[in-house]
């Protein structure tokens, strides 16, 4: 069975894919069904982290450090353009204030990604999701079916499917 690959809709129906993110690193199943006419595809933003592994800079506390500088610039220019609005003119816009509590919400959630990396917790979240992926890699038919669409399945999933079906 060979299941077509999306580039942001159903390559059965041609139905947009709301959450379809093309340049996103997601982990999981790459296989998703269609809500309209319940076609399968691959999505090749979803990743089985027991075969591809994760993003190199998953665990650097850089990544994090850097979107708190960024999310803190947004958070000070904005705010100060609020400032000076309030200040120096006689129309106040809602966009600075609004775009200012997103800047704050992306310097506390970068600093919460530094702790979790810091701490190990990150690693261990990680973890989890390698063993979901090993268990989803267990299933023969779903192995099997990986591998039909063309997706490096590691040997010792196919030879367990491989047994099921003999």
């Amino acid at each position: 069975m060979n299941i077509p690959q999306t580039n942001g809709a159903c390559p059965h129906c041609n139905k947009k894919i709301s959450d379809y993110a093309a340049d996103k690193y997601k982990y999981g199943s790459p296989i998703r069904i269609c809500k309209k006419c319940n076609g399968a595809y691959l999505d090749a933003s979803y990743h089985e982290v027991a075969v591809d592994g994760f993003p190199p800079d998953e665990l650097s506390m850089k990544r994090g450090v850097k979107s708190a500088l960024i999310g803190g610039a947004i958070f000070l220019g904005c705010a100060l353009i609020f400032v000076l609005e309030l200040f120096f003119s006689t129309k106040i816009h809602i966009y600075p204030p609004i775009l200012a509590i997103l800047g704050i919400i992306v310097v506390i959630s970068s600093i919460v990604d530094v702790i979790k990396v810091k701490s190990g917790a990150k690693a261990k979240e990680l973890e989890v999701l390698r063993f979901q992926s090993i268990e989803r890699l267990r299933n023969p038919d779903y192995a099997r079916q990986l591998a039909e669409l063309g997706y490096h399945v590691p040997e010792e999933f196919l030879s367990a499917a491989n047994e099921v079906q003999h």
